[in-house]
């Protein structure tokens, strides 16, 4: 009996989803990417556009930190935060943040399986905004950037814009990492490949950076453009906002 015994729970253990901890807090630790845009009535009195990135590290406590930037009708802001999350047994999940100058921002969403990414909306009154936050790694490094990702970005002009910036910016096309600090970026316009190049930096902290210009209106016309991002699933994917002023640009890269 004791050998039977043995077998049997042996057997139970290696059965799929034996021993795996449920949704609770301690199911979301370390740090994470949060890729949200929308618009947002809570500054300006009307519907506003924005595209916000942050890094947080989540404590498995209750307790989460990091850091937000926010590209706000084209005016990019930046600030630490602080704040609480909470992750029931049904695998829903909220939190808040709070920055340094007392706002507070509200989210909810819910895990697909434990441990994975999350899709969450502000639940703020005012606000429209929706998103995905991710896991990334402790630190990174160059090496951690894929060869090649397919890329798409979408995004407007807002009043800061030039006369000859495009209201309504979109693409997509293949960007292929050339080597230590540049880039070839590939797009179809008009049933015709457009190659530009560009440059780009990766920080300890997952951050990436892309400095490119984008062809617009038939190729004919490209649109300076720097964007910020944090290496999330191993580098599989890139999470990235515009930090210039004058558009507001959400931006993913997906590895080949």
């Amino acid at each position: 009996m004791p050998a039977l015994r043995t077998i049997l729970i042996a057997a139970a253990l290696s059965l799929p989803g034996y021993g795996v901890d449920p949704c609770s807090n301690a199911a979301v630790t370390g740090p994470y990417g949060l890729h949200l845009s929308g618009t947002s009535s809570t500054i300006s009195g009307r519907p506003t556009p924005f595209a916000s990135l942050s890094r947080l590290a989540f404590g498995g406590e209750g307790h989460v930190s990091g850091y937000s930037s926010v590209n706000f009708n084209g005016l990019l802001l930046g600030n630490p935060v602080t704040g609480t999350y909470d992750v029931k047994p049904d695998c829903t999940a909220s939190f808040s943040l709070q920055d340094d100058s007392g706002g507070f921002q509200h989210f909810a969403g819910k895990l697909a399986k434990v441990g994975s990414a999350i899709d969450l909306r502000q639940t703020d009154p005012g606000t429209g905004g929706h998103g995905t936050m991710a896991r990334t790694s402790d630190a990174c490094s160059a090496a951690d950037l894929r060869p090649s990702y397919t890329f798409a970005l979408s995004g407007t002009a807002t009043p800061l814009a030039a006369p000859d910036v495009p209201g309504n910016i979109s693409a997509k096309g293949v960007l292929r990492v050339d080597g230590a600090a540049s880039f070839t970026l590939i797009q179809t316009i008009d049933g015709h490949d457009v190659t530009t190049g560009g440059t780009w930096s990766v920080e300890s902290d997952c951050t990436v950076h892309f400095d490119l210009a984008l062809p617009v209106k038939n190729a004919k016309q490209h649109v300076p453009m720097k964007l910020r991002g944090i290496l999330v699933n191993q580098g599989l994917q890139i999470f990235a906002i515009q930090t210039d002023p004058a558009t507001v640009v959400l931006a993913r890269l997906t590895a080949n």
